[in-house]
């Protein structure tokens, strides 16, 4: 790939936290610009041309991501991320009456929200391997669950699959529920490869060159019917009298007020952009980890504790806390995470505890890698452990 479509790396900083956010490519940067100084107005309401043009762009953008998970244009309601998105979803659900199962290794996203509005929650018990069978995991998916909600890619773990490992042991009547913020940018999603259960998803855009405030949430179509809007105003509804009112068609009834439009708008410019170099993309990542792995396995003192060769690589150092080994990385400008990366309950279940993350990009190379792995070789004798 071309690193000079991204500005921001001319600053020579070694960047390697790229699950919290992601550089933008000039396409993106440019795009937003263009939007606000040539093509700025409010959408769908307007008769003029601008706002015209803005009501097709807008929805032009939807079918951009739309054909990116294999979905189609209405099954995509645009929201300010993530966490908005597993916010909105599980308010448009009635889970009074549900019992939720998610992964105690997930993010705090996707775990509060169900806390907060079903019945009970139960956790599947995940580790760097996938789900494990016993009493209070993905063995009790077929009876006492009506709904699953699961990183497809941890943010800690990397890819352990444990989401495909409880969709496959799953009944079909069972709801599933993807948080895709971090497998969005790391591995191909054809939401119609899982037609056995219903599915719904979510993911960011600054996560996959995007940018922020600006996400996505998918509904399949066959539990639209099951939706209710969470917030009422402007432009989700048809007709409205003193008394009554008549919503719009889904996906506008999900999308009150004026929207990020020109994050929307961007957002379908990462992902042309990704989607063009997504194969080599993923080749170029996969190298990286390998060599990242390799390169980090030989350094006495430092456990690797994610999923082998995966481009989400979480460590502990003897002796060293996390955060210190951030600190001395900054100070050779190479930029990691340290922390409970928000899944605590899942680390301390684990008995893993904070850990510091590498997470790697396409415009990352061999030798922002040999570097950190040379660097993080000196750690312990710098820090006289």
């Amino acid at each position: 790939m071309n690193r000079d479509d991204f500005p921001q790396l001319k600053s020579g900083v070694i960047y390697l936290d790229n699950a919290a956010t992601t550089f933008k490519p000039r396409c993106v940067v440019d795009r937003v610009n263009d939007f606000y100084v040539h093509e700025n107005a409010n959408i769908y309401r307007g008769l003029y041309d601008l706002s015209v043009k803005a009501t097709q762009l807008y929805e032009d953008a939807r079918k951009i991501v739309a054909d990116f998970i294999n979905a189609e244009p209405e099954e995509i309601i645009f929201t300010s991320g993530t966490t908005d998105s597993i916010n909105k979803f599980t308010q448009m659900l009635d889970l009074s009456d549900k019992v939720v199962a998610t992964d105690i290794t997930g993010h705090h996203s996707n775990m509060l929200p169900w806390r907060e509005h079903a019945k009970k929650v139960n956790y599947i018990l995940c580790n760097q391997n996938g789900c494990s069978i016993g009493p209070g995991n993905c063995a009790e998916v077929n009876d006492s669950i009506d709904m699953v909600a699961m990183s497809m890619c941890s943010n800690v773990f990397g890819d352990t699959k444990s989401f495909e490992d409880a969709y496959g042991r799953s009944d079909a009547r069972v709801l599933f529920f993807g948080d895709a913020a971090q497998a969005i940018a790391h591995k191909k999603i054809d939401v119609r490869m899982y037609n056995y259960n219903p599915l719904a998803l979510a993911f960011s855009g600054h996560k996959i060159f995007g940018p922020t405030g600006i996400g996505v949430l998918y509904v399949e179509k066959r539990i639209h019917d099951k939706l209710r809007p969470t917030c009422f105003g402007g432009e989700m509804v048809e007709n409205v009298t003193k008394d009554n009112y008549d919503l719009a068609p889904i996906p506008q009834r999900f999308e009150a007020g004026t929207p990020n439009i020109a994050g929307v708008i961007a957002l379908a410019e990462a992902i042309k952009y990704f989607a063009k170099h997504q194969t080599e993309f993923f080749e170029h990542e996969k190298i990286l980890a390998e060599n990242a792995h390799f390169g980090l396995s030989e350094i006495e003192g430092l456990h690797i504790v994610s999923t082998k060769n995966d481009p989400i690589i979480s460590f502990t150092v003897d002796g060293v806390h996390p955060h210190d080994v951030a600190q001395y990385l900054a100070t050779h400008n190479i930029c990691v995470r340290a922390g409970y990366h928000c899944a605590q309950p899942g680390l301390d279940f684990l008995e893993i505890g904070p850990v510091t993350r590498i997470s790697i990009a396409p415009y990352n190379t061999l030798e922002e890698i040999d570097k950190t792995v040379s660097v993080l070789k000196n750690l312990r004798k710098d820090m006289h452990v």
